[in-house]
């Protein structure tokens, strides 16, 4: 539903700025909120691990179940979940390939949180501003007039970053729509602060996170789990281990590597290690310990397994 206008008279020459004074007006979710929404959105979607049920060891079946002997090498692995020196360090290993990612994907939270805070006060600014300019119509006007030159070189830019967006549509350039629909955004709010008489930053979108919504909008298929499938381990991974060995060696490594950090960290039984299992671990635990903020903040899997769903 629409908000109509407080009524106000302005002089003939500033009607010309009537579009840009009714979208400082009811402008309510202005391209910077906007703009902060979709950066809550990547930021969730990067540092959630997909709600998924963990692969039943009854469904792991051998790739040819025609012997019964290989049916029972897969169930008698699924039950032998006992970390010793080589298995942990098997994992482990199995893990370096996954670092860049996960290291890349912690950087790209800290980034976008620090850019929503920013993106925040902006836009309380941004209000103030609104209701400052709603109490005093008539200011509106004298300060569409007062910043005409500011106005009208923002038009031209916004005119030009259009035509570059639409060539960039028409040519399926992903990078540069991305980029430029961020500078619109920043063009757009900056013209309305023009109209509005206010000086409230306005930020543009760190190059990290724009680059991240490019590589989400350029897959062919779009996944809600980051990892989905994309886990490729090494072969001594696969032939010494099955998938669900695997996923729970993983967890308890995690947990591990966890307690260290927080001897509290609630993990049932999978937290409870033999003297055995505690001296394998470590022997490894300057590996473990590169891993631990990764394990900490979720951006290296271990609680959820969308990433093993295709290891065959």
């Amino acid at each position: 539903m629409s908000r109509r206008l407080p009524s106000f008279t302005v002089a003939p020459r500033a009607t010309r700025y009537l579009p840009w004074i009714a979208a400082a007006l009811v402008l309510s979710a202005t391209p910077a909120s906007a703009q902060l929404g979709r950066l809550k959105k990547l930021g969730a979607d990067l540092a959630k691990d997909a709600a998924k049920e963990k692969l039943d060891p009854k469904k792991e079946t051998p790739s040819k179940p025609t012997e019964s002997s290989a049916s029972s090498s897969t169930s008698s692995r699924n039950t032998d979940l006992v970390l010793n020196e080589d298995r942990v360090a098997l994992v482990v290993a199995s893990l370096q390939p996954m670092l860049a990612d996960a290291t890349a994907r912690r950087e790209l939270r800290t980034v976008t949180a620090q850019h929503e805070e920013k993106s925040k006060a902006s836009r309380a600014c941004l209000e103030t501003a609104q209701m400052k300019a709603r109490a005093n119509p008539m200011a509106i006007a004298q300060n569409a007039q007062k910043n005409e030159a500011q106005i009208e070189k923002l038009t031209k830019d916004v005119e030009r970053l259009s035509e570059k967006m639409s060539a960039a549509v028409n040519a399926n350039d992903v990078r540069t729509r991305v980029y430029v629909t961020d500078s619109l955004t920043v063009m757009q709010v900056r013209m309305s602060m023009a109209v509005l008489g206010s000086n409230c930053p306005v930020y543009y979108t760190p190059a990290p996170i724009l680059d991240a919504q490019i590589k989400s909008q350029s897959r062919t298929v779009v996944s809600e789990d980051m990892d989905e499938g994309t886990f490729d381990p090494p072969a001594a991974a696969k032939e010494n281990l099955s998938r669900y060995q695997f996923g729970l060696l993983r967890e308890r490594i995690a947990i591990w590597a966890l307690k260290q950090d927080d001897p509290t960290f609630k993990a049932g039984k999978l937290g409870i290690f033999t003297p055995e299992e505690e001296a394998a671990l470590q022997s490894n635990a300057a590996d473990i310990r590169k891993l631990a903020p990764l394990f900490k903040d979720g951006s290296l899997r271990w609680s959820t397994w969308g990433d093993l769903s295709q290891w065959k």
